[in-house]
């Protein structure tokens, strides 16, 4: 296991937030490809990544925050937002990009379930290799067997 890939400087960059930075870029680049395939720009699945991006992050930050917030009700507010110290649940980043992506493909009105059969590869690709970064992190490695 190896939670820090490398340094910038004094700056350590784990291993996880690389894993996690690669799942979107392969993510996108996948879901473009299959979007031209269906007529539908890559720009539209670029944009609507970055805001299922961001709200997944928000997502998975606030299920951890909440789910652990006896950790957190003692320490200073600002720890709330400090993403680099852990806490990210996974499917509380499926539920903040969910709900963000019915609102974007509502408000661009774009074809819901083309896009949801565009995205499900990438969104599998993604929680692989997202996977391999809480391998390299040493958090979820299962059991001896």
């Amino acid at each position: 296991m190896h939670p820090i890939a490398f340094y910038l400087g004094s700056f350590p960059v784990h291993s996880y937030g690389v894993m996690i930075a690669l799942a979107f870029v392969f993510g996108l680049w996948t879901a473009s490809r299959r979007a031209l395939r269906e007529n539908i720009s890559g720009e539209k699945i670029a944009d609507l990544v970055f805001w299922l991006m961001i709200s997944g992050m928000i997502g998975a930050r606030t299920v951890y925050v909440t789910t652990y917030w006896s950790e957190f009700s003692h320490q200073p507010f600002s720890e709330i937002f400090m993403i680099q110290h852990g806490g990210l649940v996974y499917y509380g980043s499926v539920i903040g990009a969910v709900i963000a992506g019915i609102i974007y493909i509502r408000w661009k009105k774009l074809p819901g379930w083309k896009i949801a059969d565009i995205l499900a590869p990438s969104i599998a690709l993604g929680n692989a290799i997202g996977r391999i970064g809480c391998l390299l992190n040493g958090c979820c490695y299962g059991r001896v067997c």
